[in-house]
């Protein structure tokens, strides 16, 4: 059994792990989930995007803490506590009562009820016969204790980010981490996920799973989905975008050692034919004007049917060229404004469309930050029989 750290929206991060290891396996808490399957490879880690940390669960009392300790030797040791009333003081008073029995023991300092990602890979507190972090949470009345095993390496998001050789401001910013949920939340339970080898020799598209990005932009989709062993398809309407895909891909191949499969275009997403067949849609579409000061609510309105527009003539399009239960996962813009969600109306009419939105969610998955004007919703979809209206529409 483990204990998964969830990200700043845990919605949005309990939903990747139900798409990737299964709604019977899960459990939510808050800030955390339980997740009751054998076993987690660092791989397997390595795939999620919205998901800090995972710690085993060795005990169910909290006081066993000594007893996981090395017996001889010095040993470097961080607490941190999740859905309990432990603060960082309770924290401390712990540290001090176990020094007192074992005085080669050095508490990592708590400033909060919860140990940072920098403070864990500062203190190396992973992968060490004499380091650790002991993770003391509560979930349906049961205590739990448990090692960290794993934690998000923010150096290679960092690189993967804001190293690459083309970035793009005005297009937008596409955190490596969303590409990894959106591509999770497409592929959902197929059941090669995890057996995909980036290292690899390259393979066609009929032997490998392709993923489409019809909004490539930068490419920061393709590039994540070719870490997670997919071939990629990109296209955008602009050339300029294509080139820096181009150079961001080549890039990614040299410097992570990976293998894959890639098509790139310039095309209208609206009008675009793709060849061939893909097997998994994942892209960001466009999110419309940038607010940095909240807009009029004629103005938004404009914004709003302008990107509805563009989101209904790409779906439109798409319809004709997958199989049917084709997933897509799509982030189209949402605004908030004058404290007021506002979402594209093509959301309620996307089973006009031929497209069943998929519920892997109580409420809409909204990925903002607090005083974010212009966030994204994902949208998990799967192609279906177009509804009766639509298709007299048609006639």
């Amino acid at each position: 059994m483990y204990i998964c750290i969830l990200g700043r929206q845990p919605e949005i991060s309990f939903a990747e792990l139900e798409a990737v290891f299964g709604k019977a396996n899960l459990k939510h808490f808050g800030k955390i989930a339980v997740l009751d399957v054998e076993d987690i490879s660092a791989r397997q880690f390595e795939r999620l995007g919205g998901t800090i940390k995972i710690a085993e669960v060795i005990s169910n009392d909290w006081n066993d803490i000594m007893s996981f300790l090395p017996e001889s030797g010095k040993a470097v040791v961080g607490l941190s506590s999740y859905n309990t009333n432990l603060n960082a003081k309770t924290l401390t008073k712990i540290a001090v009562a176990i020094k007192k029995h074992r005085k080669s023991v050095r508490f990592v300092p708590n400033k909060k009820s919860d140990l940072s990602s920098a403070q864990i890979i500062h203190n190396k507190l992973i992968g060490s016969d004499n380091k650790f972090e002991f993770i003391l949470a509560e979930a349906d009345g049961a205590k739990m204790l448990a090692q960290t095993l794993y934690i998000q390496d923010i150096k290679s998001y960092s690189n993967r980010d804001y190293g690459r050789p083309r970035r793009d401001a005005k297009n937008g910013m596409l955190p490596p981490k969303l590409a990894q949920i959106m591509i999770n939340l497409a592929v959902q339970d197929t059941k090669s996920r995890h057996d995909l080898d980036p290292s690899k020799k390259r393979a066609k598209p009929k032997t490998i799973p392709v993923i489409l990005d019809p909004f490539c932009g930068t490419g920061v989709v393709l590039q994540e989905a070719a870490l997670m062993g997919y071939n990629v398809y990109g296209t955008d309407i602009e050339q300029k975008m294509i080139d820096f895909t181009i150079a961001n891909l080549k890039w990614l191949s040299a410097s992570h050692k990976v293998n894959f499969f890639e098509k790139l275009e310039v095309g209208d997403a609206t009008k675009m034919n793709w060849q061939p067949v893909m097997d998994f849609v994942v892209a960001e579409t466009s999110l419309g004007k940038p607010y940095f000061v909240e807009p009029t609510i004629e103005a938004l309105r404009q914004n709003v049917k302008k990107c509805n527009k563009l989101v209904e003539k790409f779906l439109e399009n798409l319809y004709s060229q997958i199989k049917k239960d084709t997933r897509l996962c799509l982030a189209v813009p949402a605004w908030n404004v004058g404290g007021k969600n506002y979402r594209l109306s093509i959301i309620r009419r996307l089973k006009d469309l031929g497209y069943e939105q998929q519920k892997v969610s109580a409420k809409p998955l909204l990925y903002r930050r607090k005083d974010q004007i212009v966030g994204r919703e994902l949208l998990v979809l799967k192609k279906v029989k177009k509804t009766a209206k639509m298709e007299d529409k048609k006639e």
